[in-house]
């Protein structure tokens, strides 16, 4: 992730935060906690062990900062199974408020 969306990221989860009409930030992550600890940017790949330890530590700290944040991150695996997950939170989501949403 390069910095400037970092930035967003954590100014987003910091709205989040200060918004008490929510109980729940998720994140949902197109690839296994595996795959996302294994990638390496394809233009350092010549000093490849070094860089995957480097990018493991700092990438597990990215994830422990956001739950820390309040963020909840969800490793699914594919897009297929990220999309199939965000749809099922929300309607659960809606289920729960569904009064609070339409005024009842």
């Amino acid at each position: 992730m390069v910095r400037k969306n970092s930035v967003n990221l954590y100014e987003e989860v910091g709205r989040f935060r200060n918004n008490k009409d929510f109980d729940t930030f998720l994140i949902f992550v197109e690839c296994s906690y595996a795959e996302y600890l294994a990638y390496v940017i394809p233009s350092k790949r010549c000093n490849m062990r070094a860089e995957i330890m480097r990018t493991q530590a700092s990438r597990r700290g990215k994830v422990a900062s956001l739950e820390i944040q309040g963020a909840q991150v969800c490793f699914k695996g594919s897009r297929f199974n990220s999309a199939k997950d965000v749809k099922v939170t929300a309607d659960q989501w809606m289920i729960k408020h569904y009064t609070e949403v339409l005024d009842l």
